[in-house]
């Protein structure tokens, strides 16, 4: 678990070199949010975060110690909310991967496979035909040569007259 929760540690460390730049950012965009409670009522909040964070570790440390909970907890509704982690990874499969895949698959079989794999084909068959065309200036006859550097003479004078 630490492992897996390392990336997210060093990524809010990282984030906290940035925190008067991103302030900036987005004070120039929004409005100052100033919290104005007193020192006494902070010092009250900080202390009940910090009780409510060690009771839950000092709870779990004595249920597991004396083997867990027990059958009639494990079938409650709550025992099956925090075990299921609040339903939010099947919430997550059903609404918002399952159509991102719906998606993703249309995408790939309507937009990539007929638009984009068609403006390739299309771009490769015109170069191939062009290759195919442009040949005959490769004959080796020195007519069709000297007829070709004519051509491409009087192509780069009518260029050079409008540019």
């Amino acid at each position: 678990m630490i492992y897996a929760l390392l990336p997210l540690g060093l990524l809010a460390v990282i984030a906290g070199w940035f925190e008067h730049k991103f302030e900036g950012f987005t004070t120039r965009l929004l409005a100052r949010y100033e919290i104005h409670i007193s020192h006494g009522i902070e010092i009250i909040l900080i202390g009940a975060t910090l009780c409510i964070a060690v009771g839950g570790i000092v709870f779990a440390i004595y249920k597991y110690q004396r083997g867990g909970f027990s059958k009639t907890w494990e079938e409650g509704f709550f025992y099956k909310l925090l075990s299921n982690q609040y339903y939010i990874p099947k919430v997550y499969e059903l609404y918002i991967m399952r159509p991102f895949t719906i998606l993703s698959q249309f995408v790939w079989q309507k937009i990539d496979m007929k638009v984009v794999d068609f403006t390739v084909d299309s771009i490769a068959r015109t170069i191939y035909k062009t290759g195919e065309k442009s040949r005959k200036m490769q004959s080796g006859n020195l007519s069709d040569m000297l007829r070709w550097m004519v051509v491409g003479i009087v192509v780069l004078l009518v260029l050079a007259l409008f540019l």
